[in-house]
């Protein structure tokens, strides 16, 4: 069962974004909101990109050992 702060990885034969790994911010019953960290610039932290995806349209991979979007 997926959690709050798994990283998951997109099903590229079910969403137009996968293969993207995203961190799960809120589980909900028709799926996930999960978020991808966008590089910026050397040096800066990472900006967000935030998906919603459906139950079944994406892998557990496990938990992030450092998670948070503000990182």
């Amino acid at each position: 069962m997926v959690k709050i702060n798994d990283v998951i990885q997109l099903d590229p034969a079910q969403s137009p974004w996968g293969p993207l790994l995203c961190i799960v911010d809120e589980v909900k019953q028709w799926g996930v909101r999960c978020y991808a960290l966008i590089p910026q610039e050397r040096g800066t932290a990472p900006g967000s990109m935030y998906l919603r995806v459906e139950h079944g349209k994406f892998h557990i991979i496990g938990p992030a050992e450092w998670a948070g979007a503000q990182i």
